[in-house]
């Protein structure tokens, strides 16, 4: 999930990092979806991160895994 309220892009490098040395040792595959938060939950009323960002971050992972990972 991209998008989380305190996620930020150190959190994606991280993410980008991580699958990579994982990739070296099984194949991966990552379903991705955005952060929307739900009526009647903890999260309830927190802000979406939007789309231009959402894409970016994507776009992101997406670039820096091909071949390595299937997104």
């Amino acid at each position: 999930m991209i998008g989380v309220p305190s996620e930020n892009d150190d959190d994606v490098n991280e993410l980008i990092e991580f699958a990579r040395e994982l990739s070296k040792r099984c194949k991966i595959l990552f379903t991705i979806s955005t952060f929307v938060a739900k009526r009647n939950t903890p999260m309830d009323g927190m802000p979406f991160a939007g789309v231009e960002v959402a894409t970016a971050r994507l776009t992101k992972i997406q670039r820096a895994l091909a071949g390595l990972v299937e997104v």
